[in-house]
Protein backbone atom coordinates (compact mmCIF):
# COMPACT_ATOMS: atom_id res chain seq x y z
CA UNK A 1 0.00 0.00 0.00
CA UNK A 2 1.50 3.57 -1.07
CA UNK A 3 1.07 6.26 1.58
CA UNK A 4 2.61 9.42 -0.14
CA UNK A 5 3.87 12.30 2.50
CA UNK A 6 4.99 15.44 2.48
CA UNK A 7 8.31 17.37 2.66
CA UNK A 8 8.04 18.06 6.30
CA UNK A 9 7.04 14.14 7.06
CA UNK A 10 10.09 13.19 4.71
CA UNK A 11 12.15 15.22 6.78
CA UNK A 12 11.40 14.80 10.29
CA UNK A 13 11.72 10.47 9.30
CA UNK A 14 14.84 11.12 8.42
CA UNK A 15 16.67 11.63 11.30
CA UNK A 16 14.83 8.38 12.58
CA UNK A 17 17.03 6.40 9.64
CA UNK A 18 20.58 7.11 11.29
CA UNK A 19 19.91 6.77 15.07
CA UNK A 20 22.53 5.45 18.27
CA UNK A 21 23.43 2.57 17.67
CA UNK A 22 25.74 0.13 19.71
CA UNK A 23 29.29 -0.21 18.68
CA UNK A 24 30.28 -4.19 18.12
CA UNK A 25 29.29 -5.95 21.72
CA UNK A 26 31.67 -5.80 24.37
CA UNK A 27 31.70 -5.96 28.62
CA UNK A 28 30.54 -2.67 28.53
CA UNK A 29 27.46 -2.91 25.85
CA UNK A 30 23.84 -2.65 26.79
CA UNK A 31 23.33 -6.13 25.83
CA UNK A 32 19.13 -7.01 25.51
CA UNK A 33 17.59 -8.61 28.40
CA UNK A 34 14.34 -8.94 26.31
CA UNK A 35 13.68 -9.23 22.71
CA UNK A 36 10.39 -8.07 21.11
CA UNK A 37 9.59 -10.11 18.10
CA UNK A 38 5.79 -9.42 17.05
CA UNK A 39 6.08 -9.78 13.38
CA UNK A 40 6.37 -13.49 12.91
CA UNK A 41 2.92 -13.61 13.92
CA UNK A 42 1.11 -10.26 12.52
CA UNK A 43 -1.47 -10.48 10.47
CA UNK A 44 -2.78 -7.25 8.52
CA UNK A 45 -5.45 -6.29 9.18
CA UNK A 46 -7.76 -3.32 7.27
CA UNK A 47 -11.37 -3.74 8.82
CA UNK A 48 -10.69 -3.35 13.24
CA UNK A 49 -13.98 -4.06 14.14
CA UNK A 50 -13.42 -7.56 15.72
CA UNK A 51 -10.59 -6.09 17.59
CA UNK A 52 -11.81 -3.13 19.10
CA UNK A 53 -14.13 -3.39 22.29
CA UNK A 54 -15.15 0.11 22.44
CA UNK A 55 -14.34 3.47 21.35
CA UNK A 56 -15.35 7.04 22.50
CA UNK A 57 -14.75 10.47 21.87
CA UNK A 58 -12.06 12.11 25.15
CA UNK A 59 -13.60 15.99 25.68
CA UNK A 60 -10.87 18.21 24.41
CA UNK A 61 -12.70 21.57 24.85
CA UNK A 62 -10.22 24.16 26.12
CA UNK A 63 -7.46 22.57 23.53
CA UNK A 64 -9.33 22.59 20.44
CA UNK A 65 -7.19 25.55 19.44
CA UNK A 66 -4.15 23.18 18.62
CA UNK A 67 -4.24 22.31 14.64
CA UNK A 68 -3.18 18.35 15.63
CA UNK A 69 -2.57 16.23 17.82
CA UNK A 70 -0.12 16.99 20.56
CA UNK A 71 3.78 15.69 19.28
CA UNK A 72 3.91 14.51 22.52
CA UNK A 73 1.50 13.30 25.78
CA UNK A 74 1.73 12.20 28.98
CA UNK A 75 -0.94 10.99 30.78
CA UNK A 76 -1.51 11.39 34.73
CA UNK A 77 -4.67 10.68 36.90
CA UNK A 78 -5.77 14.27 36.49
CA UNK A 79 -4.77 15.50 33.48
CA UNK A 80 -2.79 14.85 30.17
CA UNK A 81 0.52 17.18 29.70
CA UNK A 82 1.28 17.84 25.73
CA UNK A 83 4.15 19.25 23.93
CA UNK A 84 2.15 20.79 20.68
CA UNK A 85 3.91 23.86 19.00
CA UNK A 86 6.28 24.97 20.68
CA UNK A 87 4.71 25.13 24.28
CA UNK A 88 3.63 22.19 26.93
CA UNK A 89 -0.09 22.14 28.27
CA UNK A 90 -1.82 20.61 31.19
CA UNK A 91 -5.74 19.67 30.34
CA UNK A 92 -7.34 18.42 33.02
CA UNK A 93 -9.32 14.90 32.28
CA UNK A 94 -12.49 16.50 31.63
CA UNK A 95 -11.01 18.55 28.80
CA UNK A 96 -12.21 21.97 30.39
CA UNK A 97 -9.46 23.12 31.53
CA UNK A 98 -6.17 24.32 29.94
CA UNK A 99 -3.25 25.84 31.43
CA UNK A 100 0.17 26.30 29.77
CA UNK A 101 3.08 25.18 31.63
CA UNK A 102 5.72 28.26 31.81
CA UNK A 103 5.44 31.11 29.44
CA UNK A 104 6.65 31.79 26.13
CA UNK A 105 8.52 34.84 25.97
CA UNK A 106 12.60 36.08 25.86
CA UNK A 107 12.69 36.29 29.74
CA UNK A 108 14.19 34.12 32.66
CA UNK A 109 11.77 31.48 33.23
CA UNK A 110 10.24 32.13 29.99
CA UNK A 111 10.89 29.65 26.38
CA UNK A 112 10.71 30.20 23.07
CA UNK A 113 10.54 26.60 22.16
CA UNK A 114 10.37 23.27 23.85
CA UNK A 115 12.05 20.46 21.99
CA UNK A 116 11.12 17.80 24.64
CA UNK A 117 9.50 17.33 27.98
CA UNK A 118 9.08 15.34 31.14
CA UNK A 119 7.94 15.06 34.25
CA UNK A 120 10.11 14.41 37.15
CA UNK A 121 10.01 11.18 39.27
CA UNK A 122 7.67 12.41 41.64
CA UNK A 123 5.26 14.01 39.29
CA UNK A 124 5.63 16.78 40.98
CA UNK A 125 7.79 19.04 38.43
CA UNK A 126 7.56 19.74 35.00
CA UNK A 127 11.08 19.35 32.86
CA UNK A 128 11.33 21.55 29.60
CA UNK A 129 14.35 21.04 27.19
CA UNK A 130 15.13 24.17 25.62
CA UNK A 131 18.22 25.74 23.53
CA UNK A 132 17.33 29.25 23.86
CA UNK A 133 18.95 31.00 26.69
CA UNK A 134 22.13 29.40 26.58
CA UNK A 135 19.89 25.54 26.75
CA UNK A 136 19.33 23.53 29.41
CA UNK A 137 16.38 22.55 31.69
CA UNK A 138 13.74 24.73 32.53
CA UNK A 139 11.60 23.58 35.69
CA UNK A 140 8.29 24.49 36.41
CA UNK A 141 5.40 23.30 39.24
CA UNK A 142 3.27 20.60 37.30
CA UNK A 143 0.21 21.30 39.95
CA UNK A 144 0.23 25.35 39.05
CA UNK A 145 2.78 26.12 36.35
CA UNK A 146 5.18 28.12 38.35
CA UNK A 147 8.93 28.81 37.44
CA UNK A 148 11.26 26.46 39.87
CA UNK A 149 14.28 27.45 38.37
CA UNK A 150 16.24 26.21 35.43
CA UNK A 151 19.70 24.05 34.87
CA UNK A 152 22.24 24.45 32.45
CA UNK A 153 24.19 21.39 31.56
CA UNK A 154 28.18 22.02 32.51
CA UNK A 155 28.81 20.34 29.21
CA UNK A 156 27.15 19.10 25.88
CA UNK A 157 28.26 17.55 23.16
CA UNK A 158 25.75 18.97 20.47
CA UNK A 159 21.96 20.15 20.72
CA UNK A 160 19.60 17.28 22.85
CA UNK A 161 16.41 15.79 21.24
CA UNK A 162 15.07 14.04 24.64
CA UNK A 163 14.89 14.03 27.79
CA UNK A 164 14.21 11.67 30.83
CA UNK A 165 13.71 12.19 34.37
CA UNK A 166 16.54 11.03 36.85
CA UNK A 167 16.53 10.11 40.84
CA UNK A 168 17.29 13.30 42.90
CA UNK A 169 16.32 15.60 40.53
CA UNK A 170 18.75 14.52 38.24
CA UNK A 171 18.00 14.17 34.43
CA UNK A 172 19.45 12.26 31.48
CA UNK A 173 19.79 14.11 27.71
CA UNK A 174 19.57 11.92 24.66
CA UNK A 175 21.60 13.38 21.50
CA UNK A 176 20.53 11.88 17.85
CA UNK A 177 22.47 14.70 15.74
CA UNK A 178 26.63 16.26 16.34
CA UNK A 179 26.34 19.45 14.26
CA UNK A 180 24.46 17.21 11.40
CA UNK A 181 25.50 17.55 8.60
CA UNK A 182 29.08 17.48 8.33
CA UNK A 183 29.23 15.52 11.34
CA UNK A 184 31.66 12.41 11.26
CA UNK A 185 32.37 9.14 13.57
CA UNK A 186 35.46 9.11 14.67
CA UNK A 187 36.43 6.04 16.25
CA UNK A 188 39.31 7.14 18.19
CA UNK A 189 36.96 9.57 19.92
CA UNK A 190 33.81 8.21 20.54
CA UNK A 191 30.87 10.06 20.91
CA UNK A 192 27.99 9.17 23.60
CA UNK A 193 24.34 9.76 22.97
CA UNK A 194 23.06 9.66 26.61
CA UNK A 195 24.37 11.80 28.88
CA UNK A 196 23.36 12.16 32.74
CA UNK A 197 23.40 14.88 34.77
CA UNK A 198 22.34 15.46 38.59
CA UNK A 199 20.18 18.25 39.78
CA UNK A 200 23.31 21.10 39.51
CA UNK A 201 23.97 19.90 35.73
CA UNK A 202 27.29 18.22 36.57
CA UNK A 203 27.80 15.26 33.95
CA UNK A 204 27.42 11.51 35.87
CA UNK A 205 27.97 9.26 33.26
CA UNK A 206 28.08 8.70 29.24
CA UNK A 207 26.65 6.01 27.43
CA UNK A 208 25.17 4.47 23.97
CA UNK A 209 28.07 5.13 21.62
CA UNK A 210 27.39 6.99 18.07
CA UNK A 211 28.33 5.06 15.46
CA UNK A 212 25.98 6.46 12.64
CA UNK A 213 25.51 9.91 10.67
CA UNK A 214 22.41 11.38 12.36
CA UNK A 215 20.68 14.30 11.91
CA UNK A 216 17.70 15.47 14.68
CA UNK A 217 14.25 15.64 14.33
CA UNK A 218 11.26 16.85 15.86
CA UNK A 219 7.35 15.12 14.62
CA UNK A 220 8.65 11.51 16.01
CA UNK A 221 10.46 11.83 19.12
CA UNK A 222 13.35 10.34 20.37
CA UNK A 223 11.76 9.64 23.98
CA UNK A 224 8.54 8.21 24.48
CA UNK A 225 6.83 7.67 27.75
CA UNK A 226 5.74 4.12 27.61
CA UNK A 227 3.66 4.02 30.37
CA UNK A 228 3.28 6.65 33.25
CA UNK A 229 7.00 7.10 34.79
CA UNK A 230 8.58 4.37 32.13
CA UNK A 231 10.42 6.04 29.27
CA UNK A 232 12.23 4.39 26.30
CA UNK A 233 14.85 5.74 23.95
CA UNK A 234 13.51 4.93 20.82
CA UNK A 235 15.49 2.38 18.04
CA UNK A 236 16.52 2.95 14.90
CA UNK A 237 16.29 -0.63 13.94
CA UNK A 238 16.01 -4.10 14.85
CA UNK A 239 18.98 -5.12 15.68
CA UNK A 240 19.60 -1.38 18.48
CA UNK A 241 19.47 -1.56 21.86
CA UNK A 242 16.92 0.74 23.39
CA UNK A 243 17.19 1.00 27.46
CA UNK A 244 14.01 1.62 29.01
CA UNK A 245 13.99 4.12 32.63
CA UNK A 246 11.80 3.09 35.40
CA UNK A 247 11.91 5.87 38.82
CA UNK A 248 14.87 7.46 37.39
CA UNK A 249 17.12 4.34 36.69
CA UNK A 250 17.66 1.50 33.90
CA UNK A 251 15.20 -1.14 34.47
CA UNK A 252 15.80 -3.11 31.33
CA UNK A 253 17.20 -2.75 28.02
CA UNK A 254 14.79 -4.52 24.66
CA UNK A 255 15.49 -4.87 21.30
CA UNK A 256 13.24 -5.30 18.62
CA UNK A 257 12.96 -7.89 15.98
CA UNK A 258 11.40 -6.81 12.78
CA UNK A 259 12.47 -10.06 10.36
CA UNK A 260 15.27 -10.79 8.29
CA UNK A 261 15.43 -7.88 6.87
CA UNK A 262 16.33 -4.77 8.38
CA UNK A 263 18.52 -1.20 8.18
CA UNK A 264 21.84 -2.40 7.76
CA UNK A 265 24.27 -0.22 10.22
CA UNK A 266 26.14 2.68 8.75
CA UNK A 267 23.80 2.44 5.70
CA UNK A 268 22.68 6.32 5.56
CA UNK A 269 26.74 7.17 5.43
CA UNK A 270 26.94 4.73 2.16
CA UNK A 271 27.55 6.84 -1.06
CA UNK A 272 29.52 9.65 0.06
CA UNK A 273 28.15 10.19 3.83
CA UNK A 274 24.83 12.21 3.03
CA UNK A 275 22.33 10.47 4.61
CA UNK A 276 20.22 11.96 1.47
CA UNK A 277 21.78 9.91 -0.72
CA UNK A 278 20.48 6.35 0.33
CA UNK A 279 16.96 8.21 1.79
CA UNK A 280 14.87 6.70 -1.09
CA UNK A 281 16.18 3.42 -1.18
CA UNK A 282 15.33 3.23 2.64
CA UNK A 283 11.93 4.55 2.56
CA UNK A 284 11.17 2.29 -1.07
CA UNK A 285 12.68 -1.03 1.06
CA UNK A 286 10.38 -3.95 0.80
CA UNK A 287 10.79 -4.56 4.57
CA UNK A 288 9.32 -2.68 8.16
CA UNK A 289 11.78 -0.37 9.58
CA UNK A 290 11.66 2.71 12.05
CA UNK A 291 10.06 1.60 15.34
CA UNK A 292 8.83 5.12 17.37
CA UNK A 293 6.27 6.15 19.33
CA UNK A 294 6.20 2.60 22.01
CA UNK A 295 3.32 2.70 24.62
CA UNK A 296 3.21 -1.06 26.85
CA UNK A 297 1.30 -2.09 29.28
CA UNK A 298 1.28 -5.56 31.17
CA UNK A 299 -0.95 -7.27 28.56
CA UNK A 300 -0.10 -5.20 25.04
CA UNK A 301 2.61 -3.32 23.23
CA UNK A 302 1.49 -0.49 20.41
CA UNK A 303 4.12 1.34 17.89
CA UNK A 304 4.53 2.82 14.73
CA UNK A 305 6.89 1.79 12.35
CA UNK A 306 7.26 2.52 8.51
CA UNK A 307 6.85 0.01 5.79
CA UNK A 308 7.69 -0.29 2.03
CA UNK A 309 7.45 2.80 -0.08
CA UNK A 310 6.98 4.96 3.05
CA UNK A 311 3.61 3.39 4.22
CA UNK A 312 3.26 4.26 8.10
CA UNK A 313 1.75 1.47 10.36
CA UNK A 314 0.40 0.86 13.97
CA UNK A 315 0.94 -2.57 15.70
CA UNK A 316 -1.01 -3.89 18.17
CA UNK A 317 0.72 -7.40 19.77
CA UNK A 318 -0.50 -9.01 23.03
CA UNK A 319 2.41 -9.84 25.49
CA UNK A 320 1.75 -13.46 25.70
CA UNK A 321 2.16 -13.17 21.78
CA UNK A 322 -1.36 -14.89 21.17
CA UNK A 323 -2.59 -11.94 18.49
CA UNK A 324 -0.35 -9.46 16.60
CA UNK A 325 -2.16 -7.09 13.85
CA UNK A 326 -0.57 -4.66 12.30
CA UNK A 327 -2.66 -1.53 9.93
CA UNK A 328 -2.32 1.13 7.92
CA UNK A 329 -2.19 4.44 9.70
CA UNK A 330 -1.29 7.92 8.58
CA UNK A 331 1.48 9.46 10.32
CA UNK A 332 -0.79 12.56 11.57
CA UNK A 333 -2.75 9.88 13.67
CA UNK A 334 -0.46 9.45 16.46
CA UNK A 335 -1.20 7.07 19.84
CA UNK A 336 -0.83 9.55 22.81
CA UNK A 337 -0.74 7.49 25.95
CA UNK A 338 -2.33 4.39 27.89
CA UNK A 339 -3.27 4.29 30.86
CA UNK A 340 -2.78 0.12 30.98
CA UNK A 341 -6.73 -0.74 30.11
CA UNK A 342 -7.13 2.23 27.15
CA UNK A 343 -5.49 3.82 24.75
CA UNK A 344 -5.39 7.17 23.82
CA UNK A 345 -5.34 8.21 20.21
CA UNK A 346 -4.88 11.91 18.79
CA UNK A 347 -6.76 11.90 15.08
CA UNK A 348 -5.99 14.68 12.55
CA UNK A 349 -9.22 17.21 11.18
CA UNK A 350 -10.21 15.91 8.18
CA UNK A 351 -11.92 17.71 5.00
CA UNK A 352 -14.54 16.49 2.90
CA UNK A 353 -12.18 15.97 -0.27
CA UNK A 354 -10.38 13.36 1.69
CA UNK A 355 -12.56 10.59 1.34
CA UNK A 356 -11.61 10.96 -2.39
CA UNK A 357 -8.24 11.00 -1.62
CA UNK A 358 -8.19 7.44 -0.31
CA UNK A 359 -7.75 8.32 3.83
CA UNK A 360 -10.35 5.30 4.67
CA UNK A 361 -7.74 2.88 3.01
CA UNK A 362 -4.78 4.77 4.13
CA UNK A 363 -5.85 5.00 8.03
CA UNK A 364 -7.91 1.70 9.13
CA UNK A 365 -8.32 3.63 12.82
CA UNK A 366 -10.10 6.57 11.02
CA UNK A 367 -12.30 4.50 9.04
CA UNK A 368 -13.65 2.43 12.01
CA UNK A 369 -14.04 5.71 14.13
CA UNK A 370 -16.16 7.06 11.22
CA UNK A 371 -18.29 4.10 10.26
CA UNK A 372 -18.92 3.54 13.56
CA UNK A 373 -20.28 6.97 14.10
CA UNK A 374 -17.94 8.04 16.95
CA UNK A 375 -15.92 10.82 14.67
CA UNK A 376 -17.27 13.23 12.77
CA UNK A 377 -16.86 13.47 9.38
CA UNK A 378 -15.60 16.32 7.75
CA UNK A 379 -13.72 17.13 11.56
CA UNK A 380 -12.35 20.67 11.12
CA UNK A 381 -10.73 20.39 14.55
CA UNK A 382 -8.21 17.38 16.43
CA UNK A 383 -9.85 14.94 18.22
CA UNK A 384 -8.76 12.67 21.11
CA UNK A 385 -10.21 8.79 21.22
CA UNK A 386 -10.32 6.26 23.99
CA UNK A 387 -9.80 2.84 22.71
CA UNK A 388 -10.30 -0.22 24.25
CA UNK A 389 -9.19 -3.58 22.17
CA UNK A 390 -10.70 -7.17 22.34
Amino acid sequence: MHIHYTRWAVLTVLGLLTACHQAPKTAGDMVPDRVIAPMAKARTVEDLTPYIASATLCPTDGAQDFAVPPFKTLLRQDAFYFLNGSAVWRLSRDGKELRQIGRSGRGPGEYLAVEDFCLDVSDSEVLCMTSYRGGGVLRYSAATGEFLGQTVPAEMPSTPTGIIPLQDGGFALYFTGFDAPGSSIDPENPAWCLWSYDKTGAVTSRQLLLTDFNIPFSMLRAVTEISPGRYILVPESSYASCPVFEDGRIREVLSFDLGPKYLPQGYALQGGGDPWDRFEDIMDSDYYKLVSNVHMTPKRICFSLFGARGSTWCLLSKANGSQTILWPQIIMTRLLATDGETFYFGIPPFAEQDKGNGIFERDALVRYLVEQGILPFPSYTWQMVAVHFV
